[in-house]
Order: structure tokens, then sequence, then C-alpha cells
């Protein structure tokens, strides 16, 4: 950010908002891998079920 840019967007009614991203890109990738990883167990583990069932 330069030195001369708003720190603030100014939203209606006085409101503000900061100008950065909410996650940040290395969050945003860690939290998708761990999303696959436990959407990758919950379906072995729910096909390892049915197997046994039947």
């Amino acid at each position: 950010m330069r030195r001369d840019e708003p720190r603030f967007l100014r939203l209606r009614d006085g409101l503000t908002a900061p100008h950065r991203p909410a996650f940040p890109l290395s969050t945003f990738a860690a939290i998708l891998a761990a999303g696959l990883l436990f959407a990758n167990l919950g379906l072995r583990t729910a096909l390892n079920l049915a197997a046994a069932l039947e």
C-alpha cells in the first residue's frame, strides 16, 4: 500500500472496511487442503462401511 492511499474504504453511513482480503492465500490453501482431506477420509469411511455391511 502506498503512503498516500487511505487505510480504510469509506462506505455508506460512515462505516469503514479495511483494504485487505478476508484471508491470506496461504490460509485459504490450508483450509482447502484440510477440507479435501476430511472429505476424502469421510468418503473412504462411508465406502468401507457400505462394503462391510454387504
